[in-house]
């Protein structure tokens, strides 16, 4: 069987571009906005002055700097074509220019505009709550499960008086009809709410090493990457003086893996797992180091529970992601070496693939961060999570064509 974990329809967003969210470390509600813009709403319009066709090709020129990413899929309106309407993906690009593939295309007039496009999921109850947001996928083929984010503080939650760590409690349900009420919740057993005041399985915007910890003020890097199956969110939430500045980000993430068995829910969510948030650490579980149920899990359902299993890169083995092979570039030129990212059951068998998402076997120790390299998406993490000094490591997400 050859399966293929990377979908050519995968998108990205970051903190670098225009039109997307810049937050702080502050912010009461970071991570929403970071999801409105992405799930839901996606970019700016922006004016195209001028349209060029060659073969397929078709370069929209925006006259000034257009804040796309390579990769990225935008919508594109107003053009006489109907063939250049719609979603595309940026192929090639200069400051000013943007180019997408159209098969047939011919006309290169209208009253064009283009903007980034969001991945297509719904905020079920709106924004009327500005701490609160249940996401479901709009897509055809999603399964359409809830996830829902609570960044407000129950009483007695025990954090900074002034300056308390930025997160949302993460649930998982099948549905919801009413903002919080989850019906069918995969994990509400592991959140355990009547016993932890704050749950069990966060989103960290910005965090200390403990939960008591005042959190100071700096902007937060980020990244999402995903389409209308899967998302996930790279996140450098770290308040902790070695990491604050580093840019080492967080994989967080939600939707559906690729299941070998395809009767199975494949329904995932990657989240930081500690009772009430009381665990103390100067970073949490998710960065280069596979294979260990200790450090990149993902929950899923196993054996008619969601629980945790283990993300691996080959079987049983363990390793670190970008921080260990040769290095990048190699001798003999620009070729980075990738591999998928495997879910394992409680008996090590896989059960599946983590979409989009990649094992990097090259030494690139944090370089790269941002930048696109064959069709790869590169994320500086942690190599290890728990030491109080930084050890930048490198994940990969396909994000090409």
């Amino acid at each position: 069987m050859i399966i293929n974990s990377t979908p050519s329809n995968v998108t990205w967003f970051s903190s670098s571009q225009s039109s997307m969210p810049t937050i702080n470390s502050m912010d009461e509600n970071g991570i929403i906005k970071i999801l409105d813009a992405c799930l839901v709403n996606g970019g700016i319009e922006r004016s195209v002055l001028s349209v060029t066709i060659d073969g397929n090709n078709v370069t929209l020129d925006f006259g000034l700097g257009h804040g796309f990413n390579l990769y990225q899929i935008i919508y594109i309106s107003g053009a006489d074509d109907a063939l250049i309407n719609g979603n595309h993906k940026v192929i090639d690009m200069t400051n000013n220019t943007a180019t997408i593939e159209v098969v047939g295309a011919l006309v290169d007039t209208g009253v064009i505009k283009a903007k980034i496009a969001p991945l297509g999921y719904e905020s079920i109850f709106g924004t009327t709550d500005p701490l609160k947001r249940a996401y479901r996928s709009l897509a055809a083929s999603s399964a359409k499960r809830v996830i829902y984010l609570d960044m407000s503080y129950p009483d007695g939650a025990g954090y900074h008086s002034t300056s308390p760590a930025r997160r949302a409690m993460i649930d998982v349900c099948e549905d919801m009809q009413t903002l919080g009420v989850q019906i069918n919740s995969y994990t509400s057993a592991i959140n355990n709410k009547p016993t932890n005041q704050n749950g069990a399985l966060f989103w960290y915007q910005a965090r200390g090493s403990s939960k008591t910890t005042a959190i100071d003020n700096f902007t937060v890097p980020w990244m999402v990457i995903g389409n209308g199956n899967f998302f996930y969110l790279c996140i450098g939430f770290s308040s902790y003086s070695s990491y604050k500045t580093s840019g080492i980000k967080e994989t967080y993430g939600f939707g559906e893996y690729i299941a070998l068995d395809k009767a199975v829910d494949a329904t995932f969510l990657i989240a930081p797992n500690s009772n009430d948030d009381t665990a103390s650490s100067y970073y949490s579980e998710f960065g280069g180091d596979f294979g260990s149920l200790s450090y990149n899990y993902v929950f899923s359902s196993v054996d008619s529970a969601f629980k945790k299993s283990t993300i691996a890169f080959a079987g049983n083995n363990t390793g670190y992601s970008g921080a260990t092979g040769g290095s990048y570039p190699s001798p003999s030129g620009n070729f980075l070496f990738t591999l998928p990212l495997k879910i394992l059951n409680t008996t090590k068998s896989i059960i599946g693939f983590m979409p989009a998402y990649l094992f990097i076997e090259h030494q690139m120790l944090g370089n790269n961060d941002g930048q696109v390299v064959d069709g790869c998406l590169i994320s500086m993490v942690q190599r290890i999570g728990g030491n109080p000094f930084t050890e930048p490591a490198n994940v990969g997400f396909y994000v090409g064509v």
